[in-house]
């Protein structure tokens, strides 16, 4: 289960290629083993996110930018900014 070509496969995946190649074990027992070695997490390399750069608002003058962050607004209900009719 530690070999390249499984390494974006889950057991079950795997179970069936080997059951495929004449090789029987059940599922269970391969994700028994996998936990007793910390391998059940993801097994696949990840991709790596650049962290977003925050947008930034810059006057060049007086009344050059005008911004309203409305994230905490109150509302006439909780969840919504919608008034209800």
């Amino acid at each position: 289960m530690n070999g390249d070509e499984y390494a974006a496969l889950s057991p079950a995946q795997i179970w069936a290629r080997e059951l495929g190649a004449g090789h029987s074990c059940s599922v269970t027992t391969m994700y028994r083993i996998r936990r007793e070695q910390e391998q059940s997490g993801v097994r696949r390399r990840q991709a790596a996110r650049p962290a977003k750069a925050k947008s930034e608002l810059v006057a060049t003058g007086p009344s050059r930018v005008f911004t309203w962050d409305i994230a905490k607004a109150a509302g006439p209900t909780r969840a919504s900014g919608i008034t209800p009719t």
